[in-house]
Protein backbone atom coordinates (compact mmCIF):
# COMPACT_ATOMS: atom_id res chain seq x y z
CA UNK A 1 0.00 0.00 0.00
CA UNK A 2 3.06 2.56 0.55
CA UNK A 3 4.78 1.63 -2.88
CA UNK A 4 7.69 0.18 -1.24
CA UNK A 5 9.83 -3.22 -1.22
CA UNK A 6 12.14 -5.70 -0.02
CA UNK A 7 14.13 -7.99 -1.47
CA UNK A 8 15.10 -11.15 0.95
CA UNK A 9 18.12 -13.88 0.64
CA UNK A 10 17.98 -16.69 2.77
CA UNK A 11 15.82 -14.31 4.96
CA UNK A 12 18.03 -11.58 5.11
CA UNK A 13 17.24 -8.25 3.81
CA UNK A 14 19.34 -7.26 0.85
CA UNK A 15 17.48 -4.14 -0.53
CA UNK A 16 14.97 -2.55 0.20
CA UNK A 17 12.98 0.84 -0.94
CA UNK A 18 10.39 3.11 -2.72
CA UNK A 19 9.21 1.56 -6.23
CA UNK A 20 9.25 4.73 -7.76
CA UNK A 21 12.97 6.55 -6.40
CA UNK A 22 15.06 3.19 -5.86
CA UNK A 23 13.39 0.21 -8.26
CA UNK A 24 14.92 -0.60 -11.43
CA UNK A 25 13.85 -0.26 -13.66
CA UNK A 26 11.06 2.08 -12.03
CA UNK A 27 7.73 0.94 -12.02
CA UNK A 28 7.03 4.68 -13.50
CA UNK A 29 8.71 6.62 -16.95
CA UNK A 30 10.96 9.33 -15.73
CA UNK A 31 9.55 13.25 -16.30
CA UNK A 32 12.43 14.16 -18.37
CA UNK A 33 14.54 12.89 -20.58
CA UNK A 34 17.88 13.51 -22.82
CA UNK A 35 16.70 15.71 -25.89
CA UNK A 36 17.57 13.44 -29.07
CA UNK A 37 17.46 16.33 -31.13
CA UNK A 38 20.64 18.53 -28.94
CA UNK A 39 24.17 17.57 -30.40
CA UNK A 40 27.32 18.27 -28.89
CA UNK A 41 28.49 21.79 -30.10
CA UNK A 42 32.36 21.66 -32.31
CA UNK A 43 33.82 23.97 -30.20
CA UNK A 44 33.31 21.95 -26.80
CA UNK A 45 35.96 20.96 -25.14
CA UNK A 46 36.17 18.06 -23.14
CA UNK A 47 39.57 16.74 -22.82
CA UNK A 48 40.39 16.93 -18.80
CA UNK A 49 44.40 16.32 -19.41
CA UNK A 50 46.71 17.76 -22.92
CA UNK A 51 50.26 17.80 -23.39
CA UNK A 52 52.64 20.27 -22.26
CA UNK A 53 53.03 22.44 -25.07
CA UNK A 54 56.44 24.06 -23.75
CA UNK A 55 57.50 20.92 -22.24
CA UNK A 56 60.87 20.12 -24.25
CA UNK A 57 63.05 16.36 -24.13
CA UNK A 58 66.19 16.40 -21.70
CA UNK A 59 70.00 16.56 -24.06
CA UNK A 60 70.56 13.47 -22.06
CA UNK A 61 67.65 11.52 -23.09
CA UNK A 62 68.41 8.91 -25.59
CA UNK A 63 65.64 6.94 -27.39
CA UNK A 64 68.29 4.81 -29.12
CA UNK A 65 68.76 2.84 -25.90
CA UNK A 66 68.00 -0.82 -25.81
CA UNK A 67 65.55 -1.87 -23.01
CA UNK A 68 67.77 -5.09 -22.26
CA UNK A 69 71.13 -5.27 -22.71
CA UNK A 70 73.76 -8.48 -22.47
CA UNK A 71 74.82 -9.30 -18.75
CA UNK A 72 78.23 -8.60 -19.36
CA UNK A 73 79.13 -10.48 -15.74
CA UNK A 74 77.79 -13.79 -17.19
CA UNK A 75 80.19 -16.46 -18.34
CA UNK A 76 79.34 -19.36 -20.91
CA UNK A 77 79.04 -22.31 -18.45
CA UNK A 78 82.15 -25.32 -18.41
CA UNK A 79 80.34 -27.54 -19.81
CA UNK A 80 78.70 -25.76 -22.64
CA UNK A 81 79.14 -27.22 -26.32
CA UNK A 82 79.37 -24.51 -28.97
CA UNK A 83 80.07 -27.71 -31.51
CA UNK A 84 76.37 -29.76 -30.82
CA UNK A 85 73.62 -28.56 -33.03
CA UNK A 86 70.85 -27.77 -31.02
CA UNK A 87 68.12 -29.51 -33.43
CA UNK A 88 68.78 -33.24 -35.10
CA UNK A 89 66.97 -35.28 -37.67
CA UNK A 90 64.35 -37.64 -36.18
CA UNK A 91 65.77 -40.68 -36.16
CA UNK A 92 62.74 -42.80 -35.73
CA UNK A 93 60.58 -40.46 -38.27
CA UNK A 94 59.54 -42.56 -41.61
CA UNK A 95 59.06 -41.92 -44.81
CA UNK A 96 55.16 -42.18 -45.58
CA UNK A 97 53.82 -44.93 -47.13
CA UNK A 98 51.72 -42.05 -49.47
CA UNK A 99 54.60 -40.12 -50.08
CA UNK A 100 55.01 -39.01 -53.79
CA UNK A 101 58.65 -37.80 -54.50
CA UNK A 102 57.32 -35.99 -57.81
CA UNK A 103 54.48 -34.21 -56.34
CA UNK A 104 55.71 -33.87 -53.22
CA UNK A 105 59.57 -33.54 -53.04
CA UNK A 106 62.84 -35.27 -51.73
CA UNK A 107 61.41 -36.38 -48.07
CA UNK A 108 63.47 -35.44 -45.59
CA UNK A 109 63.19 -36.50 -41.96
CA UNK A 110 61.57 -33.52 -39.69
CA UNK A 111 63.83 -31.85 -37.18
CA UNK A 112 64.08 -32.55 -33.46
CA UNK A 113 65.51 -30.76 -30.07
CA UNK A 114 69.18 -32.46 -29.42
CA UNK A 115 68.63 -34.79 -26.77
CA UNK A 116 72.14 -34.56 -25.73
CA UNK A 117 71.69 -30.76 -24.97
CA UNK A 118 69.47 -31.46 -21.95
CA UNK A 119 72.30 -33.63 -20.28
CA UNK A 120 74.55 -30.77 -19.85
CA UNK A 121 73.68 -26.51 -19.77
CA UNK A 122 73.44 -25.88 -23.03
CA UNK A 123 74.78 -26.72 -26.63
CA UNK A 124 74.88 -24.85 -30.00
CA UNK A 125 76.19 -20.63 -30.71
CA UNK A 126 76.17 -19.09 -26.49
CA UNK A 127 75.47 -15.52 -26.00
CA UNK A 128 75.29 -14.03 -22.27
CA UNK A 129 71.93 -13.64 -21.04
CA UNK A 130 70.09 -10.01 -21.53
CA UNK A 131 69.27 -7.78 -18.67
CA UNK A 132 67.18 -4.75 -17.99
CA UNK A 133 69.32 -1.83 -18.81
CA UNK A 134 69.77 0.96 -16.16
CA UNK A 135 70.19 3.48 -18.76
CA UNK A 136 66.92 2.77 -20.81
CA UNK A 137 64.69 5.79 -20.61
CA UNK A 138 62.42 4.73 -23.75
CA UNK A 139 60.69 7.29 -25.93
CA UNK A 140 60.29 10.90 -24.75
CA UNK A 141 56.53 11.84 -24.34
CA UNK A 142 55.73 14.96 -23.54
CA UNK A 143 53.71 15.36 -19.91
CA UNK A 144 50.15 15.79 -19.43
CA UNK A 145 48.86 19.24 -17.77
CA UNK A 146 45.07 20.36 -16.97
CA UNK A 147 43.38 21.38 -20.06
CA UNK A 148 42.47 25.54 -19.33
CA UNK A 149 39.95 25.04 -22.38
CA UNK A 150 38.11 21.82 -20.81
CA UNK A 151 34.33 22.85 -19.86
CA UNK A 152 33.16 19.64 -18.95
CA UNK A 153 31.53 16.25 -19.76
CA UNK A 154 29.00 17.61 -22.10
CA UNK A 155 25.15 15.99 -21.60
CA UNK A 156 22.37 16.89 -23.87
CA UNK A 157 19.62 18.96 -22.48
CA UNK A 158 16.46 17.23 -20.68
CA UNK A 159 13.32 18.19 -22.62
CA UNK A 160 9.60 17.10 -21.02
CA UNK A 161 9.15 13.29 -21.45
CA UNK A 162 5.76 13.46 -23.98
CA UNK A 163 5.06 9.58 -22.57
CA UNK A 164 5.05 10.44 -18.91
CA UNK A 165 2.64 9.07 -16.89
CA UNK A 166 1.40 9.14 -12.99
CA UNK A 167 0.40 6.20 -11.58
CA UNK A 168 0.21 6.23 -7.75
CA UNK A 169 -1.09 2.47 -7.14
CA UNK A 170 1.65 0.87 -10.37
CA UNK A 171 1.15 -2.82 -8.70
CA UNK A 172 -2.75 -2.70 -9.71
CA UNK A 173 -1.91 -2.37 -13.23
CA UNK A 174 1.10 -5.23 -13.10
CA UNK A 175 0.06 -8.68 -14.87
CA UNK A 176 0.38 -12.06 -12.95
CA UNK A 177 3.76 -12.99 -12.37
CA UNK A 178 4.17 -16.47 -13.89
CA UNK A 179 8.54 -16.56 -14.10
CA UNK A 180 11.64 -15.23 -12.34
CA UNK A 181 14.79 -14.18 -14.07
CA UNK A 182 17.98 -13.79 -11.88
CA UNK A 183 20.88 -12.23 -13.84
CA UNK A 184 24.44 -13.84 -12.02
CA UNK A 185 27.88 -12.10 -12.69
CA UNK A 186 30.24 -14.68 -11.29
CA UNK A 187 32.72 -17.28 -11.70
CA UNK A 188 31.84 -19.61 -9.27
CA UNK A 189 30.64 -22.44 -10.12
CA UNK A 190 27.44 -24.35 -7.92
CA UNK A 191 25.15 -21.43 -7.14
CA UNK A 192 21.33 -22.63 -7.17
CA UNK A 193 18.16 -20.45 -7.02
CA UNK A 194 15.24 -21.95 -5.09
CA UNK A 195 11.81 -21.26 -3.05
CA UNK A 196 11.41 -17.51 -4.94
CA UNK A 197 8.11 -16.17 -3.71
CA UNK A 198 6.78 -12.93 -4.62
CA UNK A 199 4.25 -11.56 -2.83
CA UNK A 200 2.49 -8.33 -1.89
CA UNK A 201 1.59 -10.07 2.19
CA UNK A 202 4.55 -9.62 4.20
CA UNK A 203 2.66 -12.06 7.13
CA UNK A 204 2.51 -14.54 4.74
CA UNK A 205 6.22 -14.06 3.63
CA UNK A 206 7.35 -14.65 7.34
CA UNK A 207 4.87 -17.70 7.66
CA UNK A 208 6.35 -19.12 4.27
CA UNK A 209 9.99 -18.62 5.27
CA UNK A 210 9.46 -19.91 8.62
CA UNK A 211 7.34 -23.12 7.62
CA UNK A 212 9.13 -23.98 4.20
CA UNK A 213 12.76 -22.24 4.06
CA UNK A 214 14.01 -22.82 7.57
CA UNK A 215 13.78 -26.70 8.02
CA UNK A 216 14.83 -27.03 4.49
CA UNK A 217 18.05 -24.35 4.90
CA UNK A 218 18.99 -26.10 8.33
CA UNK A 219 19.12 -29.54 6.67
CA UNK A 220 21.26 -28.63 3.75
CA UNK A 221 23.33 -26.48 5.93
CA UNK A 222 23.64 -29.89 8.56
CA UNK A 223 24.52 -31.20 5.20
CA UNK A 224 27.17 -29.48 3.76
CA UNK A 225 29.04 -29.37 7.10
CA UNK A 226 28.81 -33.35 6.93
CA UNK A 227 30.31 -33.36 3.57
CA UNK A 228 33.10 -30.81 4.45
CA UNK A 229 33.96 -32.63 7.82
CA UNK A 230 34.29 -35.78 5.53
CA UNK A 231 36.48 -34.10 3.21
CA UNK A 232 38.25 -32.81 5.67
CA UNK A 233 38.72 -36.21 7.14
CA UNK A 234 39.35 -37.81 4.09
CA UNK A 235 42.27 -35.16 3.02
CA UNK A 236 43.64 -35.78 6.76
CA UNK A 237 43.47 -39.33 6.26
CA UNK A 238 45.06 -39.25 2.93
CA UNK A 239 48.33 -36.84 4.13
CA UNK A 240 49.19 -39.41 6.91
CA UNK A 241 49.03 -42.95 4.34
CA UNK A 242 51.25 -41.10 2.31
CA UNK A 243 53.43 -39.74 5.41
CA UNK A 244 53.63 -43.53 6.53
CA UNK A 245 53.66 -45.45 3.35
CA UNK A 246 57.22 -43.64 2.98
CA UNK A 247 58.29 -46.36 5.49
CA UNK A 248 57.38 -49.03 3.64
CA UNK A 249 60.54 -49.61 1.71
CA UNK A 250 62.53 -49.74 4.89
CA UNK A 251 60.24 -52.96 6.52
CA UNK A 252 61.94 -55.85 6.69
CA UNK A 253 59.52 -58.53 4.41
CA UNK A 254 58.88 -60.85 7.61
CA UNK A 255 57.32 -57.77 8.86
CA UNK A 256 55.15 -56.33 5.93
CA UNK A 257 52.53 -58.40 6.94
CA UNK A 258 52.52 -56.96 10.41
CA UNK A 259 53.36 -53.36 9.12
CA UNK A 260 50.26 -53.05 6.63
CA UNK A 261 48.23 -54.10 9.23
CA UNK A 262 49.28 -51.82 11.92
CA UNK A 263 48.96 -49.20 9.55
CA UNK A 264 45.63 -49.65 7.68
CA UNK A 265 44.64 -49.30 12.00
CA UNK A 266 46.42 -46.37 12.38
CA UNK A 267 44.48 -44.67 9.30
CA UNK A 268 41.42 -45.82 10.67
CA UNK A 269 42.33 -44.53 14.28
CA UNK A 270 43.65 -41.29 13.58
CA UNK A 271 43.22 -40.75 16.90
CA UNK A 272 45.92 -42.72 17.74
CA UNK A 273 48.11 -40.75 15.55
CA UNK A 274 47.21 -37.40 16.87
CA UNK A 275 48.39 -38.46 20.49
CA UNK A 276 51.59 -39.98 19.64
CA UNK A 277 52.55 -36.60 17.65
CA UNK A 278 51.35 -34.53 20.41
CA UNK A 279 53.29 -36.72 22.79
CA UNK A 280 56.38 -37.07 21.10
CA UNK A 281 58.04 -33.44 21.68
CA UNK A 282 56.86 -33.97 25.31
CA UNK A 283 58.59 -37.39 25.40
CA UNK A 284 61.67 -35.78 23.74
CA UNK A 285 62.10 -33.44 26.45
CA UNK A 286 61.83 -35.29 29.11
CA UNK A 287 65.01 -37.55 27.95
CA UNK A 288 67.09 -34.81 26.89
CA UNK A 289 66.64 -33.79 30.38
CA UNK A 290 67.16 -37.29 31.74
CA UNK A 291 70.21 -37.41 29.69
CA UNK A 292 71.40 -33.83 30.75
CA UNK A 293 71.08 -34.45 34.74
CA UNK A 294 73.15 -38.20 34.25
CA UNK A 295 75.76 -36.44 32.67
CA UNK A 296 76.09 -34.09 35.11
CA UNK A 297 76.11 -36.43 38.05
CA UNK A 298 78.73 -38.57 36.21
CA UNK A 299 81.15 -35.70 35.51
CA UNK A 300 80.41 -34.29 39.53
CA UNK A 301 81.70 -38.50 40.24
CA UNK A 302 84.38 -38.09 37.73
CA UNK A 303 85.99 -35.03 39.79
CA UNK A 304 85.33 -36.33 43.03
CA UNK A 305 87.21 -39.77 41.88
CA UNK A 306 90.47 -37.56 40.41
CA UNK A 307 90.95 -35.47 43.22
CA UNK A 308 90.96 -38.52 45.43
CA UNK A 309 93.47 -40.08 43.30
CA UNK A 310 95.59 -37.05 42.79
CA UNK A 311 94.91 -35.56 46.27
CA UNK A 312 94.08 -32.45 44.86
CA UNK A 313 93.04 -29.45 46.59
CA UNK A 314 89.24 -28.84 46.85
CA UNK A 315 87.88 -25.86 48.08
CA UNK A 316 86.51 -27.37 51.43
CA UNK A 317 90.20 -28.40 51.75
CA UNK A 318 91.72 -24.92 51.39
CA UNK A 319 88.83 -23.38 53.95
CA UNK A 320 89.96 -26.43 56.45
CA UNK A 321 93.21 -25.17 56.41
CA UNK A 322 93.15 -21.51 56.54
CA UNK A 323 91.17 -22.59 60.09
CA UNK A 324 93.90 -24.82 60.98
CA UNK A 325 96.50 -21.95 60.41
CA UNK A 326 94.73 -19.50 62.69
CA UNK A 327 94.19 -21.99 65.15
CA UNK A 328 98.06 -22.31 65.30
CA UNK A 329 98.09 -18.60 65.45
CA UNK A 330 96.25 -18.07 68.65
CA UNK A 331 97.82 -21.38 70.26
CA UNK A 332 100.98 -19.67 69.47
CA UNK A 333 100.22 -16.07 70.80
CA UNK A 334 99.21 -17.39 74.38
CA UNK A 335 102.18 -19.77 74.60
CA UNK A 336 103.88 -16.27 74.24
CA UNK A 337 101.54 -14.79 76.59
CA UNK A 338 102.12 -17.51 79.60
CA UNK A 339 105.23 -17.42 79.13
CA UNK A 340 105.84 -13.53 79.70
CA UNK A 341 104.01 -13.49 82.31
CA UNK A 342 106.37 -16.45 84.05
CA UNK A 343 109.39 -13.90 83.65
CA UNK A 344 107.18 -10.95 85.36
CA UNK A 345 106.52 -12.53 88.53
CA UNK A 346 110.34 -14.41 88.42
Amino acid sequence: PDNTYKVLVDGVVEQEGSLFEDFEPSFLPPKEIDDPEDTKPEDWVDEVKIPDPDATKPDDWDETLPAKIPDESATKPSDWDEDLPLEITDPEAEEPEDWDEEEDGVWEAPMIPNPECKKISGCGPWSPPLIANPDYKGKWMRPFIDNPEYKGPWSPRKIPNPDYFDDGSPLKSVAPIGAVSVEVWTMDSGIIFDNVLVSTNEDHSEEVITKYWKPRAEEEKAEMAKAMADANKESQAQFWRNLISKVDPYVPEGASPTWFMLKEYLMENLIILYVIVGLLPTFLVIMCFKMCVRTGGSKSENDDARRKKTDEATPDDAAEEEEEEEEAEEAAEEVVQEVEGEEEVV
